[in-house]
């Protein structure tokens, strides 16, 4: 009889193999980027800038219009030695500047101012009766 297991081929025992342990990575946190909002202020500048390109034209033409009515009306009558067309064409500049509608104003207002006063001097000069009188 054979012995327990004696001619029998011993079973070699298989070793375990060790489980790595794998390792997590850390996710990066991606950094949100800020959307910057779109500026719709220059579509704006240039509307307003062809507008005031406009207005000045405007008031340029009026000015030149104007100024030489007032000035053909018999305005530098009592202002004999005052030149016509050196004020005309002084005006002419004033209204090239960028401000034209102040300037316009106070071209205005000198002129209501004078046309004022010549009335009172005229008053007092010849009283009430405006036949004389060109304007």
């Amino acid at each position: 009889m054979w012995r327990r297991g004696e001619n029998r081929k011993k079973k070699k025992k298989k070793k375990k193999k060790k489980k790595k342990k794998k390792k997590k990575k850390k996710k990066k946190k991606k950094k949100k980027k800020k959307k910057k909002k779109k500026k719709k202020k220059k579509k704006k500048k240039k509307k307003k800038k062809k507008k005031e390109e406009e207005e000045e034209e405007g008031y340029f033409f009026t000015c030149l219009y104007l100024v030489p009515n007032f000035l053909s009306y018999g305005f530098c009558f009592f202002f004999s030695n005052f030149p016509r067309d050196y004020f005309s064409s002084y005006c002419m500049v004033l209204c090239y500047c960028r401000k034209a509608l102040t300037v316009y104003l106070v071209v205005a207002k000198v002129l209501v101012s004078s046309y004022n006063f010549t009335m009172r001097l005229w008053e007092a000069m010849f009283g009430t009766d405006k036949s004389l009188c060109t304007f």
